[in-house]
């Protein structure tokens, strides 16, 4: 697991879906987390799955042919390890956007205006050239080199 970190607006989503494709390209199993410090509803108002979560359903489960939603009650302390263990089984890699606080790898993401988040355990940078980070800094546009730093960093190669 990494966790791509940043603040809002860096580009950390633009920068996570290349990335996603581009190992997806090379043969890799990815799976992403999404941290979000507000809470979400999958949920439609009035949907059956939003009836029984208001009935006191902890978890609801919405399966079609294509596709698969959970919504569950975060137990406390829901740790990244956790959420990879338990819904990303099979993948070789997770990415994570968020959860700077986790004892993660991470790779901190900025744009040229922006600061960088201080962190812990960071690994490399994305738009940080000339901040002062003493690992290796990729350009936004440099997914196949940050996809091989990754890969070695992972021991996936």
């Amino acid at each position: 697991m990494i966790s791509f970190i940043g603040a809002s607006g860096s580009g950390k989503t633009a920068l996570l879906v290349k990335l996603i494709a581009e190992l997806s390209r090379r043969g890799l199993r990815v799976g992403a987390v999404k941290h979000s410090r507000r809470d979400f509803t999958l949920d439609i108002e009035g949907k059956d799955s939003d009836r029984f979560r208001k009935a006191g359903a902890g978890t609801v489960l919405l399966v079609s042919p294509r596709s698969i939603g959970l919504v569950a009650d975060a137990p406390r302390g829901f740790s990244p390890g956790r959420a990879a263990a338990a819904f990303f089984p099979g993948a070789n890699i997770v990415l994570v956007e968020g959860w700077k606080g986790a004892g993660l790898p991470k790779v901190i993401v900025t744009r040229p205006a922006s600061r960088a988040p201080r962190a812990r355990d960071v690994i490399a940078a994305v738009g940080g050239k000339g901040s002062g980070f003493r690992v290796p800094c990729f350009s936004p546009g440099d997914i196949r080199g940050l996809a091989d730093f990754i890969l070695v960093f992972s021991r996936l190669t």
